[in-house]
């Protein structure tokens, strides 16, 4: 199929559709040159200690994540790049506890890679100063930062943040086993199950 420009309009225009302000855009940048798997996973890892901080151990049985939309890009040094809509929880502003913005950028710090040499976790994958939060409250600000950084950027993955981390199958330009045209799932069952997900949040 090759790059699907038409589809990745579709998945920006339901993906401002459904988000509620206000929100927080998120940013970060991997430090290594990694493979897709290995650099997903880590963010997967990241949101799994946010998940825990804000929603506790049992947020997986409990239904209860961070919700929102993940996009992927190569840059052209080959390190892979994160944007993120996060949308808002009650729980980021409950009071006497962290801040999403805290707990953030204590927990980014936590996610490393593994020194052979040494056996332990040493090497952080993400740049903690190229981190960015924005929270984002009216549909200006939005268009200004979410969505020009998606549309100026050619993009090589969106996905749904779940309970599980991000699901990558939204839109891919680089593979297409997930989405081969229109066919194999039409748009709206795949309306339905995302919107689905997103009544959970």
């Amino acid at each position: 199929m090759g790059r699907s420009v038409p589809m990745k309009r579709y998945w920006i225009d339901f993906i401002r559709d459904s988000c509620t302000l206000p929100a927080y855009f998120l940013t970060v940048t991997t430090r290594y040159l990694l493979p897709e798997h290995e650099a997903r996973g880590y963010l997967n890892f990241l949101l799994h200690t946010l998940n825990r901080r804000f929603f506790g151990k049992g947020y997986r049985r409990k239904d209860k994540f961070i919700g929102g939309f993940a996009f992927e890009e190569r840059q052209a040094d080959g390190k892979l790049h994160y944007h993120l809509i996060i949308l808002d929880s009650e729980q980021f502003h409950i009071r006497d506890k962290p801040s999403l913005k805290k707990h953030l950028y204590k927990q980014i710090t936590k996610v490393r890679k593994l020194n052979r040499s040494t056996g332990r976790y040493t090497y952080r994958i993400f740049y903690r100063i190229g981190v960015d939060l924005q929270e984002i409250t009216s549909e200006e600000e939005m268009k200004k930062t979410a969505f020009y950084s998606m549309k100026k950027k050619s993009g090589d993955a969106i996905g749904l943040l779940g309970k599980e981390g991000v699901l990558w199958d939204m839109y891919q330009t680089s593979t297409d086993h997930l989405f081969r045209s229109h066919t194999d799932e039409p748009r709206t069952a795949v309306r339905k199950r995302i919107r689905k997900s997103l009544n959970k949040i």
